[in-house]
């Protein structure tokens, strides 16, 4: 952010000198600037997209300054971003700036996962009983479903075992009575669901 605002003084100034330089002008309106904002979708984990910062002036006006700013991320593991470009490299929050002729433009996003799983399996089963669960994945912001195959795991391995079969699908095995949490875990995306195992009556 240091660097970032010391860039954006420097530019500042080098203006206002310039506008003494051109010597006395006519009396016209004093138009300022008011703010940059930046605008734009911040995509999905591992997904870039294009961000704005578009300048606004007291008279209504306004200009897309993107290419000309200068861009800075504070927290350049969550995200990245060059002459706007922006890419999700991690779950979390980052401050992307933009800065143009001493104005400083802020906007704090925060990174997702574009995915979300389903697990497809019954919550009951009995002492002794196998079945074969699926997971069914979400992938925003696109309007689709398909099947994901995930790493499985028990909670209580004691109570059900999950493993992965020969189609890569779960194989749930009911062991004893109690409860287990089953959870799939696939890229940043995870789920888990509550399994009772009761005994054979």
């Amino acid at each position: 952010m240091e660097s970032t605002l010391a860039r954006c003084a420097a530019a500042a100034l080098v203006a206002s000198l310039s506008t003494i330089a051109c010597g006395p002008t006519t009396t016209a309106p004093t138009v300022t600037i008011r703010s940059i904002t930046i605008e734009g979708i911040v995509p999905s984990l591992g997904n870039s997209n294009d961000l704005k910062a578009i300048r606004s002036f007291s008279d209504g006006f306004s200009e897309d300054v993107t290419s000309v700013a200068i861009w800075q991320s504070s927290n350049p593991a969550v995200a990245s971003v060059v002459a706007g470009r922006f890419t999700a490299l991690a779950i979390g929050q980052t401050d992307i700036t933009a800065c143009y002729q001493g104005v400083i433009g802020s906007r704090t996003v925060t990174t997702y996962c574009g995915a979300s799983l389903s697990i497809q399996m019954p919550s009951e089963m009995v002492v002794g009983m196998t079945t074969t669960i699926s997971t069914k994945a979400a992938l925003a912001p696109y309007p689709m479903i398909e099947e994901a195959f995930p790493a499985y795991s028990s909670s209580r391995p004691e109570v059900a075992a999950v493993t992965r079969g020969s189609d890569a699908r779960g194989v749930l095995k009911a062991i004893a009575p109690g409860q287990t949490t089953i959870r799939a875990v696939q890229g940043c995306a995870q789920t888990e669901r509550l399994l009772t195992v009761i005994a054979n009556p």
